[in-house]
């Protein structure tokens, strides 16, 4: 692993360079929540993608296995823990006959009845229920399938954190990408920005939202700002390179902004799609587009878009089209329900009849 400038990780990893207070690289480890929080500070969502990935095949360690002795014999009783992962209610359901009552969300903080007199604790309890708390009610809005139920969360959600730019924000994009209400999230973009306009992920977000509404001149002064404020935003980034393609025709900074992307992320799975859809369509580069798509395909077997990119590759670039069938088909048995994938196959079947079964 190394930086742009090709120095190897242990050289430019430093306490200078990461802004990281007696970092020592030999000690990384140490270190963990800092170069967390460096990373992921402006981009939670794909943190708590990230971190979900890690731990999905994670059992148990010995020490958990003490942790729910202790919980189930002693006095000691609660346990503040992250909520990627339920190593802590694993533990006790694989090691004890004791059921845990687990408070994933604030909501349920009121069903806890421990005695927590030691200050620390209960200002340790505060600040996760209530600080970081529009986070839990945007995490509760994601996870529930009824659009209606949904806002219902959002509103309650605003209720409690009305000054919060970030679930305005991603209220926003609820509103725009399921409600398909673009004058109410327009809104709540520009509340968004009202209360922290100089969030980068918000702008970035409001950039693509102006774009679908055709307003460009808007939208490129919004990347441009996003970009400005954190230079190394790989979904920006990406996104401002496609604007760029799309809208102003500029080819060639389009392709340096998506090189620039994946130096940034090399394994950004939709950032190597949208690269190579580039190359296959503008550049007619199709060993570098196939290279790429057969990456993101390494890192993700059964992404709808690097299988359906791969396909139009191969029906538009090689001409093989028993492999475009062949991938065509693959989308439509991962999801039957994908939209462009069953107008895109039902294209190839009226131009290639002879696939028609």
């Amino acid at each position: 692993m190394e930086d742009l400038n090709g120095r190897p990780i242990g050289e430019w990893a430093t306490a200078k360079n990461l802004g990281i207070k007696n970092f020592d690289f030999k000690n990384a480890a140490a270190f963990y929540p800092w170069i967390y929080w460096r990373r992921f500070r402006k981009y939670r969502e794909e943190g708590y993608a990230f971190l979900e990935k890690v731990m999905e095949d994670i059992e148990p360690s010995y020490g958990y296995s003490v942790l729910a002795q202790i919980m189930a014999n002693t006095q000691h009783k609660a346990a503040i823990t992250t909520n990627f992962d339920n190593l802590v209610a694993d533990a006790l359901a694989i090691c004890t006959h004791a059921l845990p009552l687990v408070c994933g969300h604030e909501s349920l903080t009121g069903f806890i009845r421990p005695n927590l007199q030691r200050p620390a604790a209960a200002s340790a309890v505060e600040r996760l229920t209530k600080e970081e708390g529009w986070w839990a009610w945007h995490l509760k809005a994601k996870a529930e399938s009824d659009p209606a139920k949904a806002e219902a969360i959002y509103h309650d959600g605003l209720v409690d954190f009305p000054n919060s730019p970030e679930l305005n924000g991603y209220y926003a994009i609820f509103l725009s990408d399921i409600r398909k209400n673009r004058d109410q999230a327009e809104k709540f973009f520009r509340k968004s920005l009202e209360l922290d306009p100089n969030h980068p992920v918000t702008i970035a977000n409001f950039a693509l939202f102006m774009e679908k509404g055709q307003k460009f001149e808007e939208a490129e002064r919004l990347y441009r700002k996003a970009l400005k404020l954190a230079p190394k935003g790989a979904n920006t980034t990406s996104n401002f390179a496609e604007f760029l393609w799309e809208q102003r025709k500029d080819y060639d900074e389009a392709e340096r902004l998506f090189r620039k992307a994946l130096e940034i992320e090399p394994t950004h799975v939709n950032n190597l799609c949208n690269f190579a859809l580039f190359l296959c369509d503008v550049r007619k580069d199709y060993d570098e587009a196939e290279r790429l798509y057969h990456k993101a395909l390494e890192i993700d077997p059964e992404n709808l878009v690097a299988n359906g990119g791969l396909g139009h590759l191969m029906e538009f670039g090689r001409k093989n089209y028993t492999e475009a069938d062949r991938l065509y088909r693959f989308v439509l048995e991962l999801n039957p329900e994908h939209k462009y994938g069953q107008e895109e196959y039902a294209r190839f079947l009226n131009e290639h009849p002879e696939f028609a079964k």
